[in-house]
């Protein structure tokens, strides 16, 4: 699995807000392939765990299709985290927010709202967006004491669905998104295996974690 993990990890550009098609349809076979035998070697109670990290290896090659599949019938925190990135990324807000309400308050949530808050507050966050409507949206998502995944899911709809035009905002949001995707994969990874998620770039020992996307 190492290696579809380093592609996804260096992928550039990062995932759409609103996909219109897989990303690299040859990876999309790669996860089917090799998923199955993997999940089939964890122990029986970690393979919901497993099952969402592959739903979460789709997600990031944006095969949303794919990725519903699995997490429909995962009936855990994890599980409906999937679920509710995948309808956002479709554009069904009202059900993305359904199953982000059913996650409750995901282990994830305090190191996500950790990096966007410092992305939020980098020169290109905040300051850079011209959408007053966005901006004000972001600005109540950064004052919150707590990751709200509903406040995430309104800014994203006013970029995704055109309310908002706003070059700056919208790369913001895909970082957010991508920090958000990263920390729920290298969790089910941890939570399916007991071991962390296996470095990005073996060389540099960074993480998907860690991960900005691909360079240009």
């Amino acid at each position: 699995m190492n290696n579809l993990i380093q592609t996804l990890a260096a992928r550039k550009p990062l995932p759409s807000l609103k996909p219109e098609a897989v990303w690299d349809k040859d990876l999309d076979a790669a996860i089917a392939s090799r998923s199955g035998a993997w999940t089939a070697s964890l122990q029986a109670g970690s393979r919901a765990d497993g099952l969402s990290f592959v739903a979460g290896l789709y997600l990031c090659n944006e095969s949303l299709d794919a990725s519903h599949t699995l997490s429909q019938n995962i009936e855990t925190p994890a599980g409906s985290y999937w679920h509710g990135i995948m309808h956002r990324m479709e554009g069904d807000y009202w059900n993305s927010k359904y199953w982000m309400r059913r996650v409750g308050r995901h282990p994830i949530y305090p190191a996500l709202r950790q990096k966007a808050v410092r992305l939020l507050n980098e020169p290109s966050g905040l300051a850079a967006i011209r959408d007053g409507r966005v901006q004000s949206a972001l600005a109540d998502l950064a004052a919150s004491a707590e990751w709200d995944p509903s406040r995430f899911v309104d800014a994203v709809e006013m970029i995704a669905d055109g309310q908002g035009q706003d070059a700056a905002a919208e790369e913001l949001l895909q970082k957010i998104q991508w920090h958000e995707m990263c920390l729920l994969l290298a969790y089910c990874y941890r939570s399916a295996t007991g071991d962390e998620l296996p470095a990005a770039d073996a060389g540099a020992g960074a993480s998907i974690e860690d991960s900005e996307g691909g360079q240009a």
